[in-house]
């Protein structure tokens, strides 16, 4: 079939609101990212992975057995196994998993849970590990001011806050794509005097607030966080806490009131970086229509300082997955009708990444790709008008290159080792259609080798635009 093509050069931007999913913890495994983005359909702004680094513990870096599905050492969350004495190769974690979320144009929220009297060289060491891999957002003791971390139980809040502060310096020296997360429990717990408050005073965690790149707040709509207890009774619950959907918001409005006093009067970017609706609380519908709920009141409030959320998680063992794996038998994974109410409330324009096309029509072989990160990168638009409606629709590529290329609102991967994608299902029935094509690394940012020292992005060449074959 004949048809006429427009190429331009495109930019991928920040969403109005970034919608980000947790992958993996004490109580879930991590998840294939082509699995996860077959079923949610499209890339996350960011996917949180949890590890912990406690390299001075016995039995580190065990996890143990799991509990009633939980793992109990260390925290429970998977081992960090680089540092001095660690292996940062591809096969290890989480660099390993950092390579796969980022071949699908994902940025990575990185939560690491971390021995506060560790010294310089050690926090160098980390922060040399992850500088390949550009922009990572670097979510250091979350949850400060808790009392359930290995590090809440050994540092008073000052250390934690201290920690931060020249953790937060290193990472900046020696890694100065990284941004930095202070992240702070809300007070979900408090009527029932299971947290220490916030505590955001100078002899305590206020400077690592006020250092920190990015602030965040870890906010549960409800919570089970007795779990796991095989006992649990939902109709007489214990060891859980729920709010109303209007006080879970007022707290995050107070959050940013905190922050930008805190922070020098000055206009504060908020996230929240753990927020879900217990299941086994609310039940299975109960959390699918929070979902709905919550991601509306964010759309409708349009609060220009409210730039993410971050959906905790994917799979679980207990009540808080869009799928939920079995206790027992990790093997055994039942979708829930979370899954469902996410996948649609993501997919809203203003869950989605903008992008503006170029007004110049000339392009000059061969192209440059360029990614900084999943809201900052340069690619193209080609804009195909064939004579009548299309029935089927490949794209046949040349260059080995990583790509995702969403076609109107429909998001696909090509892996650098398919020369062919079937754009059919995007296209159908149509007779004008764009697709927009960037290259993601596959791993780590392009090397100088006469520098010697990755670049802050991600460049490629793209020496042939794909082979459009309509039917």
């Amino acid at each position: 079939m004949d048809f006429k093509t427009d190429v331009r050069y495109v930019n991928m931007t920040e969403p109005s609101c970034a919608a980000d999913l947790s992958i993996g913890s004490e109580r879930g495994d991590y998840v294939s990212q082509s699995y996860v983005f077959k079923k949610i359909g499209r890339p996350s702004r960011a996917i949180n992975l949890m590890y912990g680094y406690y390299p001075k513990n016995k039995k580190w870096p065990s996890r143990g057995k799991p509990k009633h599905g939980r793992y109990m050492l260390h925290d429970g969350y998977f081992s960090y196994e680089g540092g001095i004495n660690g292996d940062s190769s591809k096969y290890k974690e989480p660099f390993a998993s950092i390579r796969d979320v980022r071949a699908y144009g994902q940025d990575v929220i990185l939560t690491l849970l971390i021995d506060c009297s560790l010294p310089d060289e050690e926090l160098i060491q980390i922060a040399k590990d992850l500088r390949p891999f550009g922009r990572l957002y670097l979510r250091i003791n979350h949850e400060c001011n808790g009392s359930w971390f290995q590090f809440n139980k050994e540092y008073s809040l000052k250390e934690v806050s201290d920690f931060f502060v020249r953790f937060h310096n290193i990472a900046h020296e020696y890694a100065p794509n990284i941004k930095t997360i202070a992240c702070i429990n809300g007070p979900g717990e408090v009527t029932e005097g299971k947290t220490r408050g916030y505590c955001l005073t100078e002899d305590k965690l206020a400077p690592m607030f006020q250092i920190a790149d990015l602030v965040s707040v870890d906010q549960y709509y409800s919570l089970h966080y007795g779990w796991p207890d095989p006992k649990f009774n939902p109709a007489n619950p214990t060891n859980y806490f729920s709010l109303s959907l209007e006080r879970w918001w007022e707290i995050v409005c107070e959050f940013h009131e905190i922050m930008v006093k805190l922070r020098g009067d000055k206009e504060t970017p908020i996230y929240i970086n753990e927020t879900n609706s217990d299941a086994e609380i609310d039940g299975m519908e109960g959390q699918a229509k929070w979902i709905e709920d919550a991601y509306g009141l964010i759309k409708k409030e349009k609060a220009k300082w409210f730039k993410g959320i971050t959906y905790y998680h994917f799979q679980d063992r207990g009540g808080l997955g869009l799928e939920t794996q079995d206790a027992y038998d990790f093997h055994k994974v039942t979708e829930n009708p979370s899954l469902h109410a996410y996948r649609r409330v993501i997919n809203d324009p203003y869950f989605l990444p903008k992008f503006k096309i170029s007004s110049e029509k000339t392009l000059e072989f061969p192209i440059i790709f360029d990614w900084v990160s999943s809201t900052e990168a340069k690619g193209i638009a080609i804009k195909v008008k064939a004579p009548k409606k299309i029935n089927s629709c490949t794209l046949s590529f040349s260059d080995k290159l990583n790509l995702v290329l969403n076609i109107e609102n429909k998001w696909f991967r090509k892996s650098p080792s398919k020369s062919s994608l079937d754009i059919s299902s995007a296209v159908r029935g149509l007779e004008e259609f764009s697709i927009m094509i960037f290259s993601p690394p596959a791993g780590e940012n392009t090397f100088d080798s006469k520098k010697q020292e990755y670049l802050n992005s991600y460049k490629v060449i793209l020496n042939n635009l794909p082979e459009i074959v309509l039917k």
